[in-house]
């Protein structure tokens, strides 16, 4: 998953929207990201608002879904596959 995530807009993102981006998808805020990183809570709004605007995501939630996306056509992660249900037979 690093493999994927090193990857996942290198080329875009600066090293600090790389490293909230990485914290954002590990379920931080972006107040605990900005006491981890020890800089200002508008700061990380910044960061945040730069790297939206780079991958072309409106949320958290399509960010997720963007790198989502990446382990999948990485082959690193499936799709859970849909269990078959077990009928009875009726005698």
């Amino acid at each position: 998953m690093r493999a994927v995530f090193s990857s996942f807009g290198e080329e875009l993102l600066t090293r600090r929207e790389h490293t909230i981006a990485q914290l954002m998808l590990q379920g931080y805020s972006s107040l605990e990201i900005a006491r981890q990183l020890r800089i200002a809570w508008s700061t990380v709004k910044v960061h945040r608002r730069n790297l939206y605007e780079k991958l072309e995501v409106d949320s958290q939630a399509q960010l997720f879904g963007l790198f989502m996306g990446e382990l999948l056509g990485a082959g690193l992660f499936s799709r859970p596959k849909r269990r078959q249900r077990r009928y009875r037979r009726q005698s």
